[in-house]
């Protein structure tokens, strides 16, 4: 009995030692250092204190981190070149003591590092600020942005296509019938300087060519709407045929969606478009898909994307893509949040071209057209203003999108769509993402200079509160296209199908 009494006693002491024991877990904290508005590299940032001292040296964005950190308090000091440099803690400046810093067990800390501009770094003063002034402006851009069944033969005037223009439309594509029409077509355009995607008669080619070529309104010529799979070389070789007789105008056609099913295609959707690809000399992959229907979203559009990109990107290629306009069978009356959702898509995918379907309501018929942009008798409606605002945002941010490379695109939540990516681990320079409960699919793309994140809210009906973390200084481009820094974090609010677009310098 002793014998268990004292194992007894000596359990609980020991176990009472490790359970009294304070919880001391390392934190970690990081952040940037800069300098005349900018991020230094190769600054040796030191964490002091009477845990012992953490240093780190800032990368080429000025980046640093000290991970396993012990909790405590620290003097944190920085150096370049072997020579000790003042500095003060970014937002901290008006403390007691701007450089001192506590780090909490198991805490998560973002602490920016300033040097005073009046500290000498040895910089040559003319050059340390190459660029700066472009540092809240965007390039100037325009996407192209087309308006699909346009202004028909018997409306066209010049005050027609100011219409259209007003509507914040580049390009036109009118279902023209004869060569006469084509041409008043293109004279008419030319007043509101719109350019015009024109049908070329294949069995008449030579002879229609030859007539509009030289129409300064004339964009390109299109050749056929959702060819299947076998019917792609002989778009192929009439291509050719135009090309022979003017080669300064772009060849248009567009693809059928992925949902049409390989047997309707004749080959695999893969398949399809990369033969697209190879057998018809198109300045563009152009593909058609409405998501959003009465019953809610198809899942198998970000697939359709997935696809597009990558055979697009293989082959140097721009690719185009729409947003549907006009309500039908089975698609629902447009909303605001509904064409958000599918042009910022496109263009977190990487698009360079945007179309509606369709700027005209076509005759109702079989699928029941209505409200579209332009009802069939001409009226502007409703539709018109949503679109209007729509290509007003776009166009504000071109200079992101215009000429822009996608390095990678991924989704977040627990509705993974198929074929697509996760977002998981670690990001650079996203370190933390919160979206509450929703969804959204992430891009990384570059363009010039800036390196870009952009945020796609995945519904067009939820909104959510979301905060995200980097770990440098980083830049937000607004709905306006204005740029204003935003720091190393933002807590904000992402309406139904909308964007948050997030700059960096590479």
């Amino acid at each position: 009995m002793k014998k268990i009494i004292s194992v007894l006693a000596f359990l609980f002491t020991f176990v009472s030692a490790f359970s009294c024991k304070p919880d001391n877990r390392p934190g970690e904290v990081h952040g940037t250092v800069s300098y005349r508005d900018r991020e230094v590299a190769d600054i040796v940032v030191s964490y002091t204190g009477d845990n012992g001292t953490y240093t780190y040296t800032t990368n080429k964005s000025g980046y640093y981190v000290i991970r396993g950190i012990p909790a405590g308090d620290y003097i944190v000091s920085v150096s370049y070149n072997g020579k000790n440099v003042d500095s003060y803690l970014k937002d901290y400046e008006k403390s007691e003591n701007p450089s001192r810093v506590t780090i909490l067990v198991n805490g998560y800390h973002v602490r920016n590092i300033i040097i005073p501009n009046d500290q000498d770094l040895g910089w040559d003063d003319d050059d340390d600020d190459e660029d700066d002034e472009d540092d809240t402006t965007l390039p100037d851009a325009e996407i192209p942005i087309l308006a699909w069944y346009s202004i028909p033969a018997a409306y066209a005037t010049a005050e027609r296509f100011q219409e259209l223009k007003d509507c914040g439309f580049t390009l036109s594509f009118s279902h023209t019938t004869t060569q006469e029409e084509a041409i008043t077509t293109l004279d008419c355009a030319e007043q509101a300087g719109i350019k015009v995607i024109v049908p070329c008669p294949e069995a008449n080619t030579e002879a229609f060519v030859q007539a509009v070529k030289d129409k300064p309104a004339l964009y390109g010529y299109c050749l056929r709407d959702e060819p299947k799979t076998e019917e792609l070389a002989g778009l192929g070789e009439w291509a050719d045929r135009i090309l022979a007789l003017d080669s300064e105008h772009n060849i248009y056609f567009n693809l059928f969606p992925n949902y049409v099913g390989d047997e309707a295609l004749g080959s695999t959707y893969e398949e399809y478009v990369k033969q697209s690809i190879q057998k018809v000399k198109s300045n563009q992959v152009s593909f058609d898909f409405y998501p959003i229907r009465e019953t809610g979203i198809v899942t198998s559009w970000w697939e359709n994307l997935e696809i597009v990109k990558k055979y697009s990107q293989e082959a140097d290629l721009p690719f185009w893509a729409f947003a549907l306009c006009t309500s039908h069978k089975p698609y629902p009356i447009p909303e605001l949040s509904h064409l958000r959702l599918q042009m910022y898509m496109n263009l977190a995918y990487g698009a360079q071209g945007l179309q509606y379907f369709t700027y005209w309501c076509p005759t109702p018929g079989t699928w029941d057209f209505h409200d579209a942009p332009i009802a069939e008798d001409g009226t502007p409606t409703e539709v018109y203003d949503l679109v209007q605002e729509m290509n007003d945002e776009l166009q504000a941010r071109a200079g992101v999108f215009m000429g822009c490379k996608v390095t990678g695109v991924y989704q977040t939540g627990d509705h993974q769509p198929n074929g697509t990516s996760p977002l998981t681990g670690y990001n650079p320079p996203l370190s933390r993402l919160n979206l509450n409960g929703g969804e959204a699919t992430v891009s990384f793309f570059e363009n010039g200079k800036w390196a870009y994140l952009m945020l796609v809210n995945r519904s067009y009906q939820a909104e959510y509160d979301y905060s995200i973390i980097f770990e440098k200084d980083v830049q937000m481009v607004n709905r306006d296209g204005s740029v204003e820094n935003i720091g190393t974090s933002l807590d904000s609010h992402m309406e139904a199908g909308d964007c948050a677009i997030f700059r960096w310098k590479k």
